[in-house]
């Protein structure tokens, strides 16, 4: 009778160090493997984390690769962001990269003075779009991923955001010469016309917020301030204005506007500002920096 007791005892004992080894594994954290991809450079080793581990920038750093720039780690169209990301499952990330644009490229703009549009190239994966039928100025900075198709031409496809969405994107098509780029426009209602490069970074920069003056006869003060690209003031009043007509001078590296102003929303007068590197000539009077 003290035999059966104590067997069952035993056995009641053993089952329960079952349990508590059961309760133990359950208690084991989940992990995920993180597996990196990419076509060029080489991807780092696979990583296992626990579940809901927000990815740091040690884990989703930069590679390399010549002839390309880097632009982040993607699970599909998803960015992986640094401290933001986290594993939940067992996931593959694939590197994205864009063809890295000629350094020639980068700072300088190119313009369509038939059709009013253009970009100027900011950086590596940045450039600004510049479009407007009358040339109402209208600057949209956006990013764009580059495939290299041939030694001297570059297929570009636009995006709103660097999420790189695949829907987002707007297909054009750059062509790099020995004179200069040509755009190939997708939009049925743009034309294919060479680029004309010019200093669009004074338009839409460097002017802006700064007084041009000059005194001429009589004693009489001819000033400009550009408040920003639709508004400014002449003589201390302040205007709107739109520029109806451009003309590119790619050899001089010069722009020719015709604008015009509105006060208080009425057509007001008319005027010929030329944009150069080194200043301003408004109506044949070259004005000089005033102020900031």
């Amino acid at each position: 009778m003290l035999k059966k007791l104590f067997l069952s005892m035993m056995a009641i004992a053993v089952m329960g160090f079952g349990f508590v080894a059961c309760s133990d594994d359950d208690d084991d954290p989940t992990k995920y493997t993180v597996t990196y991809t990419s076509d060029h450079g080489t991807a780092p080793a696979a990583i296992s984390v626990e579940e809901g581990t927000a990815l740091t920038e040690s884990q989703l750093s930069s590679i390399t690769a010549d002839g390309y720039v880097f632009l982040g780690w993607y699970d599909g169209t998803t960015k992986a962001v640094a401290d933001t990301y986290k594993v939940t499952k067992d996931v593959t990330l694939t590197a994205k990269w864009s063809a890295a644009l000629p350094s020639s490229l980068v700072g300088k703009a190119f313009f369509d003075s038939t059709n009013g549009v253009g970009f100027a190239v900011l950086d590596e994966t940045q450039y600004a779009w510049i479009h407007s039928n009358a040339y109402n100025t209208s600057v949209t900075q956006k990013y764009y991923i580059a495939e290299k198709t041939s030694d001297t031409e570059y297929s570009l496809t636009a995006y709103t955001d660097d999420t790189f969405a695949e829907e987002a994107g707007t297909v054009y098509t750059v062509k790099v010469t020995d004179s200069g780029i040509s755009l190939s426009f997708t939009n049925a209602q743009h034309a294919s016309q060479a680029g004309t490069e010019y200093a669009m970074t004074h338009v839409f920069s460097s002017l802006f917020r700064k007084t041009y003056s000059a005194t001429v006869g009589n004693n009489y003060t001819v000033s400009i301030k550009i408040i920003d690209d639709s508004n400014c003031t002449y003589g201390g009043n302040a205007y709107t204005y739109t520029i109806p007509e451009v003309t590119a001078d790619n050899t001089a590296k010069t722009l020719t506007y015709k604008m015009q102003w509105y006060k208080d929303g009425v057509a007001s007068r008319t005027h010929t500002v030329l944009i150069t590197d080194s200043g301003i000539t408004f109506d044949n009077v070259e004005l000089t920096e005033a102020s900031e």
